[in-house]
């Protein structure tokens, strides 16, 4: 009996730990299959929101694309009708002579600009670098712009009445006070927005030439080959300046062959790839006097060639305007 009991117990433990065993699989099993259904509804949830993300990323992206198109065609315009307030290369021919221009926006527009026209009997060439590049500066060289027309005819008018004639200096007061005007410089934005700018005054004769810079210089080129730098004076049009101060008229008997350049300083501070220095002053006088070349569009070929090779990998900082002229007798 005892040991009916001992084989008894025995086998009633053997009972509850195989019971235990298969509850224990069978609770594993359902956890198993549990998780499985949880993985799966967590990724059909996560394939829900990812194509959700997807349709508003698409969404987004089309819109973006369209804005940037919008974008792109309204400055390609902006570009045209900037390039189109550019005087033609017949005209400036006509007017001074022998021309060669070269006008590169860092980006589509640019806020280097050049201006040309006949004020009262004098022909008039303006070079001018406005505050930015870009957007910004092609704003600017519509205010110049403009600017230079309202000197035009005001001056005709003055002409007409017996007063006389503008040179350079006035030239570049004129377009100071105009700027300011047309700026409304009395307001926040007073000191933000100005002008560089080079003027060049002939008379119907081509046997003189006035010329007034502010923050810009002119340089000559003999028909032997010498160049020389002639400073403008170191102020701007613009930037806050109720008064603009005197500046000085220099005066040139234009020589035979003679040549003019006038640039702006994206080309003179371009870095170059293998010095972190702008071209400079002095390596552009040195440019002018190896291009041995009698014609401005020699010149002004030579002087890209060796910006180009200066400037290497190195990216283009600002706008460049280059304009060389030889007046024709």
């Amino acid at each position: 009996m005892d040991l009916f009991h001992i084989d008894l117990s025995h086998s009633l433990g053997l009972f509850i730990i195989m019971v235990m065993l298969v509850l224990t699989n069978i609770f594993m099993v359902i956890v198993y299959f549990r998780n499985i259904r949880e993985t799966q509804t967590l990724h059909q949830q996560i394939i829900a929101t990812s194509k959700g993300l997807e349709a508003v990323i698409d969404v987004r992206t089309k819109k973006l694309r369209q804005a940037n198109t919008a974008i792109s065609v309204s400055i390609d315009y902006a570009a045209l009708l900037q390039r189109n307030l550019l005087p033609p290369q017949h005209l400036l021919e006509e007017q001074i002579g022998e021309v060669a221009v070269i006008w590169q926006p860092k980006d589509v527009v640019s806020g280097d600009f050049y201006w040309s026209g006949q004020i009262g009997t004098k022909q008039v060439l303006v070079a001018m670098d406005c505050t930015g590049h870009g957007v910004p500066g092609a704003f600017m060289t519509m205010i110049a712009h403009s600017a230079l027309e309202q000197i035009q005819s005001h001056q005709d008018a003055l002409v007409d009445m017996g007063k006389p004639e503008l040179n350079a200096t006035s030239i570049l007061h004129l377009l100071h006070d105009w700027v300011y005007r047309l700026l409304h410089q009395n307001k926040l934005n007073h000191r933000l927005n100005g002008i560089d700018a080079g003027v060049i005054v002939m008379a119907d004769d081509r046997q003189e030439l006035d010329f007034a810079g502010a923050h810009m210089d002119i340089f000559t080129i003999s028909p032997d080959g010498l160049a020389h730098r002639h400073k403008g004076d170191k102020i701007s049009l613009g930037y806050g300046n109720t008064v603009f101060p005197s500046v000085q008229n220099i005066k040139f008997d234009i020589d035979p062959g003679q040549i003019f350049a006038l640039t702006t300083d994206g080309l003179l501070s371009q870095p170059g790839s293998e010095k972190a220095i702008g071209f400079g002053y002095q390596r552009f006088v040195n440019t002018l006097k190896q291009a041995k070349a009698t014609s401005p569009a020699s010149i002004a070929k030579y002087i890209m060639q060796q910006l180009r090779e200066w400037q290497g990998k190195e990216t283009r900082r600002d706008d460049v305007l280059l304009i060389l002229i030889q007046p024709r007798p």
